[in-house]
């Protein structure tokens, strides 16, 4: 019954949906074992449930709407999705596969579920509606990764289900890269370190030879806002500008104006915190 409701509900929501990432044959089956700290559907269920917890609230405060998580634990494929119910609930979707994925790891998941958030609560810019001009209810997938450590991974850390140790997600360049970055705050650390596993989940669909790291930056300039899927290394450092970005993870984003609740200024050159260029241009925004 459960997976007959999933299914009606992205056949009816189909033209509503954003997924985290670009549609691809990488699978992980409900066979695969990435591990010592393999994903079980248990505690995958028990991190929705805490995600939902914390962030439920929160939708509530700034929507009056009524957040909703589900899992398809059996589906292999690596991707997690964004959809509304008839109500104009936000409903996000993580598919088993996503979950699996070995470079994901326990906080990284944390990461993708506040991802599929932000095209809710991520404002401006938006993307577009089809091939229309007109804008839709989704934030770009740029802004969802700017959202996902500057608003809902500080609210997520600041009550977690488990201490992590650093040195076991990640290896010692990247962890000794957080610490310097962080100046050793913890929770910092923590949304580095998964905003990391993201960025190398997102690379290993795109062929990506070179993987993202905490020390490298996207030297690319857009002429104009990329309201789709950056590359892997501008999505990490888009989601290493939330973390820095110094404004109150309490202040929302507005749905039209950009700079509201975030780090922002018309530079050629992004400041501390501020969205990359290398998929945002704050002079051509829609």
């Amino acid at each position: 019954m459960k997976f007959l409701l999933l299914m009606t509900l992205l056949s009816v929501h189909a033209e509503r949906i954003n997924y985290c990432l670009p549609e691809s044959d990488l699978q992980f089956p409900l066979s695969f074992q990435k591990g010592i700290d393999s994903a079980t559907e248990m505690r995958v269920e028990q991190q929705i449930q805490h995600f939902t917890k914390v962030m439920k609230p929160e939708v509530k405060r700034l929507t009056g709407k009524d957040l909703k998580v589900q899992l398809d634990w059996g589906n292999p494929r690596v991707n997690a999705s964004a959809t509304r119910d008839d109500e104009n609930n936000p409903v996000l979707i993580l598919l088993g596969g996503m979950a699996r994925h070995p470079q994901l790891t326990y906080d990284g998941l944390y990461g993708i579920l506040c991802h599929e958030l932000g095209h809710y609560l991520g404002g401006a810019p938006k993307k577009k509606r089809g091939r229309s001009d007109k804008l839709s209810w989704s934030s770009a997938e740029g802004q969802a990764d700017y959202y996902a450590t500057s608003k809902c991974l500080p609210l997520i850390f600041k009550k977690p289900l488990k201490s992590i140790n650093p040195n076991d997600v990640a290896e010692k360049k990247e962890v000794d890269l957080a610490f310097e970055i962080c100046q050793g705050d913890t929770d910092c650390i923590r949304m580095g370190l998964a905003s990391l596993s993201m960025a190398r989940v997102f690379a290993s669909l795109k062929n990506y030879y070179d993987l993202p790291s905490l020390d490298l930056q996207d030297s690319f300039n857009v002429w104009e806002t990329e309201l789709g899927h950056p590359q892997p290394q501008c999505r990490l450092d888009t989601m290493k500008a939330g973390i820095l970005c110094s404004v109150s993870p309490m202040a929302p984003f507005d749905n039209k104006d950009p700079s509201v609740g975030a780090c922002y200024s018309f530079k050629d050159l992004a400041g501390d915190g501020e969205r990359p260029r290398c998929w945002f241009q704050p002079l051509s925004n829609p």
